[in-house]
C-alpha cells in the first residue's frame, strides 16, 4: 500500500508540472483547443510517452532513492532533494522534476 500512496505522491507533482507548463506553452500554441481537452493532451508532444517513461524512472527512483542519493550526492540536482526530510514532499518534487529529468535523458541519448 506504501507503493501506492508514494505514487500518488509523485503523481501530484507531475500534474502540477504539467498544469503550470500548459498555462504558460499551451494555451499560445495555435494548435491547441481553447478549452482544455484532456484527449488532446494525452496525445500531443510526447506526453504519452512522458507518462509512460515517467512512472516507470518515479517507481525506480522511490525504490532505490537511499542508493541514488548515496551514488550521487555530488550532483547539483541530487544533492538538494537529498536534504529534503518529508519523504511525501520528496516524492511531489521529484514528481514535479520528472519531465525535466526525462528532457536530459532524451538530450544525453540524442
Amino acid at each position: 500500500m506504501e507503493v501506492f500512496y508514494t505514487m500518488i505522491f509523485g503523481f501530484i507533482g507531475f500534474t502540477l508540472y504539467k498544469l503550470v507548463n500548459y498555462s504558460v506553452n499551451g494555451k499560445r500554441n495555435k494548435r491547441s483547443p481553447k478549452e482544455f481537452n484532456i484527449k488532446y493532451w494525452v496525445l500531443d508532444r510526447n506526453n504519452w510517452n512522458d507518462m509512460i517513461l515517467g512512472c516507470a524512472l518515479f517507481g525506480i527512483f522511490a525504490r532505490y532513492k537511499t542508493d541514488i542519493f548515496a551514488a550521487l550526492n555530488e550532483n547539483e540536482i541530487i544533492s538538494p532533494l537529498s536534504r529534503i526530510t518529508d519523504n511525501e514532499f520528496l516524492y511531489i518534487v521529484i514528481g514535479f522534476l520528472m519531465t525535466y529529468f526525462i528532457k536530459m535523458i532524451r538530450k544525453f541519448i540524442t
